[in-house]
């Protein structure tokens, strides 16, 4: 992390020893209202990445597991591991015994209060 400008954090990350620009932070405030828009877009919108298939994530004590449609993805420290995902059996048996919960309990209505 770096700052950028006066209101400004860039956030940048080493890819073979070169410096890649990956995000740049605003200092102000936002109110939950100013992030509806693209929250909605990202829940809704048929070009958004997240509404083209499945994809549960979950951070661990030293790593991060990753379902999705087709793959799960393990990480573990530096070493990452990825398993091809069948059939959608195979994703709601994988959901089962790594998350501990069944498919429909991530789609169950969520109310943000303002």
């Amino acid at each position: 992390m770096e700052r950028f400008d006066e209101d400004q954090i860039l956030v940048a990350r080493l890819d073979h020893a070169k410096k890649k620009s990956e995000y740049v932070f605003d200092l102000k405030g936002h109110e939950l209202c100013d992030f509806e828009e693209m929250c909605d877009y990202h829940q809704t919108s048929p070009n958004s990445p997240f509404t083209q298939r499945k994809l549960i994530t979950i951070p661990t004590q030293n790593g991060r597991f990753t379902l999705t449609s087709d793959k799960f993805i393990y990480k573990i420290g530096i070493r990452t591991k990825m398993e091809s995902i069948a059939d959608e059996e195979a994703f709601l048996q994988k959901l089962e015994v790594v998350f501990g919960r069944s498919y429909a309990d991530f789609f169950e209505p969520v109310m943000i209060r303002k």
